[in-house]
């Protein structure tokens, strides 16, 4: 490769692995219900929502395709969480599936 801001060491090959993914989503999964994770110590009394919609790309295009029994989306709440707090979720998504957005990707639950 004729790049100056390579240098090779040695002459052994060089092996680049790297993942791409998708830029825009072209699937909507809608509903999906949110899983909290609390301590054995705390309950939620509320929830702003229960249920979030995923905008995705898959790698078929569609959704008859994606397993939505291995998609999870989890709240987790801190030990020290009491009263409304503001959490973040996480989606964990089946292979060939890449998420683009979670809506909304944060909700208030009130946490006793």
């Amino acid at each position: 490769i004729d790049d100056d801001r390579l240098v090779r060491v040695d002459d052994q090959d060089v092996r680049f692995v790297y993942e791409i993914k998708a830029s825009r989503a072209n699937l909507l999964l809608k509903d999906i219900p949110i899983k909290f994770l609390t301590p054995a110590t705390k309950s939620i009394r509320s929830a702003q929502t229960r249920n979030v919609n995923l905008m995705v790309f898959s790698e078929s295009g569609d959704e008859a395709d994606v397993d939505k029994s291995k998609i999870d989306v989890v709240g987790k709440i801190p030990v020290d969480a009491k009263g409304k707090i503001q959490i973040e979720l996480k989606a964990t998504l089946p292979d060939g599936v890449s998420l683009q957005e979670i809506q909304p990707n944060k909700v208030i639950v009130d946490v006793r």
